[in-house]
């Protein structure tokens, strides 16, 4: 595509223009150099940027709402800081998203060019996913390349069996569903409970288990499901309901004591 262009930039500067035209009696280039003498303040009405001239003589011309991604030509994101700073000026001063003026050229999408209407000018915005899609950017990108990479994603897309998401998405409701019920179940259960006076009412979450989960994301010591004892000596103690409790441990003895019993003697 770069070398046709080439081509036709040297067929239409060197050969047409410099070509004998019988309908205007001269070459174009001749009848320009005459046009250009005989009205000499045309020059002043000339672009003196090439960026405005590249700009005039695109092909390429869309309207599009800038999102955070930045704005979409066939399926590809186009972004760049200063197409931020639109965004955020459109939406502080019109209160929500409006399209904006889109330019490119249609032989070569490396770039493409925003209109500003606030500093009233053209910014540059750049593609986001090219190596992704394997696109070579290291030479101009047709716009008919980036409609082809477009056309066979739809069609890959349009290949997918939809079906066991929306089996999927009926799964999620009717378990959302059933919980919902039990949760209510639940709940009048702990009221029912708590108007007859039952402490066990107050619970308010059953079933929650610390089994399967690492020590680590508990925040415990290693090997908290068992106590040893070495050398510990239980005070004696006298209760009015209770006989004394005595006991010695040397220190050559470990006893490993399970969570149950544990939570037996704390409770005793």
């Amino acid at each position: 595509m770069q070398g046709f262009i080439y081509m036709a930039h040297i067929a239409f500067a060197d050969m047409i223009a410099a070509s004998f035209n019988s309908r205007i009696g001269s070459s174009p280039h001749q009848a320009w150099e005459n046009g250009v003498n005989e009205n000499p303040e045309v020059l002043n009405c000339l672009f003196k940027d090439k960026l405005e001239l590249k700009l005039l003589l695109m092909g390429g011309l869309q309207f599009r709402k800038i999102s955070n991604k930045g704005i979409v030509i066939e399926g590809k994101n186009y972004n760049s800081p200063e197409l931020m700073n639109l965004k955020n000026a459109i939406e502080n001063y019109q209160g929500k998203m409006e399209e904006v003026r889109v330019r490119f050229d249609l032989s070569d999408m490396r770039s493409v060019y925003v209109y500003d209407k606030y500093i009233k000018r053209w910014i540059e915005a750049f593609p986001t996913g090219f190596e992704r899609l394997g696109i070579v950017d290291t030479e101009p990108v047709p716009y008919s390349e980036l409609r082809l990479y477009s056309r066979l994603l739809n069609e890959a897309k349009q290949e997918i069996d939809e079906r066991s998401i929306a089996q999927a998405l009926r799964n999620i409701e009717s378990l959302e569903k059933e919980n919902q019920k039990r949760l209510k179940q639940e709940r009048e259960n702990r009221l029912h409970m708590l108007a007859s006076g039952n402490e066990q009412g107050k619970i308010g979450y059953q079933g929650i288990s610390s089994q399967n989960i690492s020590n680590e994301l508990l925040e415990l010591p290693e090997g908290l499901e068992t106590l040893v004892l070495q050398g510990e000596t239980v005070n004696e103690e006298k209760d009015e309901n209770k006989e004394i409790v005595k006991a010695e441990v040397p220190s050559s003895i470990s006893y490993e004591i399970g969570r149950e019993e544990l939570d037996y003697f704390e409770t005793e």
